[in-house]
């Protein structure tokens, strides 16, 4: 089964952010594989194992996209069933699912082309890409304005 929301205004460029964090040297070298901080520093932290990120960053694109509302409404009237009645469990209904998101904005943000793809490779390892380009360049240009009315 396969689950592809619409434009969703670069919000896996926001989320990319939390990554980002982590990475720079200022946030404490957290994922260094120097010795860590004192436990009585400000900034102690046990060493970030690498892409300890990657189930938060998918979870954020099952979160803004949801599963179907009826499959949303069977999912609680089981939850609220006391699991007496034998219905559809979210991460069953997840495991089952190929997930994926329109991202026509995903060039906006302070970001590359080269730097988003990395993030995608990154975090998505398993993905499949779907790129879809225009013929009609006036087109084009019409959607990219789209956005800023």
């Amino acid at each position: 089964n396969v689950r592809i929301g619409g434009e969703n205004n670069n919000e896996l460029y926001i989320a990319s952010q939390l990554e980002t964090n982590l990475k720079m040297h200022g946030f404490g070298g957290l994922r260094s594989k120097v010795p860590p901080k004192p436990p009585n520093s400000a900034w102690f932290h046990n060493t970030i194992p690498e892409q300890a990120m990657a189930c938060a960053i998918q979870k954020v694109l099952q979160t803004i996209n949801p599963p179907p509302e009826e499959i949303q409404q069977q999912i609680i009237s089981n939850n609220s069933s006391g699991g007496g009645m034998r219905g559809i469990n979210l991460e069953d209904y997840e495991t089952l699912q190929i997930i994926g998101a329109k991202m026509i904005r995903i060039q906006n943000g302070k970001w590359t082309a080269l730097e988003a793809s990395e993030f995608f490779k990154y975090n998505f390892p398993c993905a499949k890409y779907i790129i879809n380009t225009r013929s009609d360049i006036d087109s084009q240009v019409v959607s990219q304005l789209w956005e800023r009315r």
